[in-house]
């Protein structure tokens, strides 16, 4: 089954605070995004939900300033541990959520929820397949011309194939030689002469390859996460899609 390319844009963003990188802040706290998309009600809101760890003496601390926060955002605040607290919140959408929602990328980490450096700035990944790559244009001129950001790299990530190609070749000489027609037109003696390998090498790479393929599928209920190659810096322009092979979400955030 063949994987469109992904590709990354990264940002090297200035000027990202809201309530929840300032109280990162100042309870020296990590946070990680577990969820966000947009909301039904309010329109033109997100829905995020956040996981924090911090010192667990800072809990009291933590609560109350989440209390501060106006209640329209927060919807709940629960600890799942000492020092670990969930919140569920909603946020206006900002118009670079708009862009990269419109533009069919995932962000890699929140910059909210990403630790500055020495001069204020986060870095902001974006990932895309890469026949959309196009669409973060507007994005990319935005930040630019604003400057509240600087694009560090864009590359692309190549899909690593998990099968390997001696499993690839027997795989594709058993078909050819009709191994897996029902009746047989030939046997696996035929293909491991074909291979020049034993019967018993030609069975194993034929299971093993069949087993990857059905395993990176997803039919089997147990798809592995996609791993990628390191990515490599493209200077060549990418065309746009001929068709609209998406449903574009802008609705979603803008007036009726």
């Amino acid at each position: 089954m063949k994987v469109e390319s992904v590709s990354e844009v990264t940002v090297q963003h200035r000027g990202i605070h809201d309530w929840s990188s300032e109280l990162l802040e100042k309870f020296h706290a990590t946070a990680r995004m577990v969820y966000c998309g947009p909301a039904i009600d309010p329109p033109r809101h997100l829905v995020r939900v956040i996981e924090m760890a911090f010192d667990p003496s800072q809990d009291v601390g933590v609560v109350n300033a989440l209390k501060k926060v106006s209640q329209r955002r927060i919807i709940a605040s629960k600890a799942t541990g000492p020092g670990v607290r969930v919140v569920v919140c909603t946020e206006p959408v900002t118009e670079m959520c708009r862009m990269v929602a419109e533009s069919g990328a995932t962000c890699r980490e929140c910059p909210f929820l990403t630790e500055h450096g020495l001069d204020g700035s986060v870095p902001w990944t974006l990932r895309v397949p890469t026949s959309y790559l196009c669409r973060l244009k507007p994005l990319i001129e935005r930040v630019s011309s604003k400057g509240i950001g600087t694009v560090t790299r864009i590359g692309r990530l190549k899909p690593r194939s998990r099968i390997t190609d001696a499993q690839s070749r027997a795989i594709t000489t058993a078909f050819r030689l009709g191994y897996f027609d029902s009746p047989r037109s030939f046997g696996l003696a035929s293909v491991a002469a074909t291979l020049s390998v034993s019967r018993t090498a030609a069975l194993g790479l034929i299971r093993r390859g069949v087993h990857r393929i059905v395993q990176d599928s997803g039919m089997a209920g147990e798809a592995s996460a996609p791993s990628f190659e390191r990515w490599t810096v493209r200077s060549d322009p990418v065309a746009p899609p001929t068709s609209e092979s998406y449903r574009s979400t802008s609705s979603l955030y803008h007036k009726a």
